[in-house]
C-alpha cells in the first residue's frame, strides 16, 4: 500500500538561526512496516534527512518516485508485484531519476551484482544498517557511490560473477526444488541430454562436483533464495 507522509520543496534547505542544511527527501520501499518505520524515525533523528513517502512493492515505489521526486530512494530487493531489482531499473529510466540505495538481508554477490547492474548506486546490508546507512544516504544523495565494507569484503572474497544465461537459471531453480534430469527436461520442454548439458554447465561454472554443492554455492551466492525453496517445499 503506498503511504504519503509529506511532500517538500525538492532539496529545500532547512535554515534555522546561522545554521542552513540542505535537506534530503527520501522514499523507503520495503515490504516490512517495521523496517519502513525505522527508516522513519532514523532520518527523524538527522537534521538533513526527511521521509516523504513510503512504498511496500516496487509498482508503488515506481509511481510514487513519479508523485514525490523525491532525492533518494532506499530500495529492499524483494517486493511484491514487482521486485527491488526490476523496480530500481525503472525508477532510473525516469526523467530527472533519483539515485537508489538498496537495504537488504541479501548478503550473495549475485544479489549485489544485479542491484548495481539496475542502477543502483549504493548496497547496504540490513545487518549492518544501524552502523553505516546514514554516511550511505548521504553519500548516494550526492551522487557518490557507497559499498559497505561488508558487501566489498563479500565481492572480493566470491571472486569473478558467475554468469549463467537465462535457460542456465531455469535449470538450477528446477535443482535446487531437488529435479533430477528427466524432470527438469519435462518441466523446461527439451530433451534430457539437453537438461544433461546444462546441469554439466552449471556445475562448472560454480566449480561444484555434484548438484548438492552447486545447489548449496547458487544460495550462498544469491542466485536462490532459501526461503522459496523452503516454502516450495512445504506445498
Amino acid at each position: 500500500h503506498r503511504i504519503l507522509i509529506l511532500i517538500v520543496a525538492h532539496s529545500h534547505p532547512d535554515c534555522r538561526a546561522t545554521d542552513c542544511v540542505m535537506t534530503i527527501r527520501i522514499l523507503c520501499v520495503d515490504d516490512h512496516p517495521i523496517v519502513r518505520t525505522g527508516l522513519v524515525q532514523l532520518a527523524a533523528s538527522e537534521p538533513d534527512l526527511l521521509v516523504i513517502g513510503e512504498a511496500d512493492d516496487g509498482e508503488d515505489a515506481v509511481q510514487l518516485t513519479r508523485e514525490l521526486t523525491p532525492d533518494l530512494v532506499i530500495m529492499d530487493m524483494r517486493l511484491r508485484k514487482l521486485d527491488g531489482i526490476a523496480a530500481t531499473r525503472r525508477i532510473r529510466e525516469l526523467p530527472h531519476a533519483p539515485p537508489v540505495l538498496v537495504l537488504s538481508s541479501y548478503a550473495g554477490d549475485e544479489a549485489i551484482h544485479a542491484a548495481l547492474g539496475s542502477g543502483a548506486s549504493g548496497y547496504v546490508l540490513k545487518e549492518y544498517a544501524h552502523e553505516e546507512l546514514i554516511a550511505a544516504i548521504r553519500a548516494v544523495a550526492s551522487e557518490r557511490r557507497y559499498i559497505s565494507r561488508e558487501v566489498a569484503f563479500l565481492l572480493a572474497r566470491n571472486g569473478p560473477r558467475v554468469v549463467l544465461t537465462h535457460r542456465e537459471r531455469e535449470v538450477l531453480r528446477a535443482l535446487g526444488s531437488g529435479a533430477r534430469n528427466r524432470e527438469i527436461a519435462a518441466q523446461l520442454g527439451m530433451t534430457e541430454a539437453t537438461a544433461r548439458t546444462h546441469v554439466q554447465n552449471i556445475l562448472e561454472k560454480f566449480g561444484s562436483h555434484d548438484r548438492g554443492h552447486a545447489v548449496a554455492a547458487a544460495i550462498a551466492r544469491g542466485f536462490i533464495d532459501e526461503r522459496d525453496l523452503i516454502a516450495n517445499a512445504a506445498t
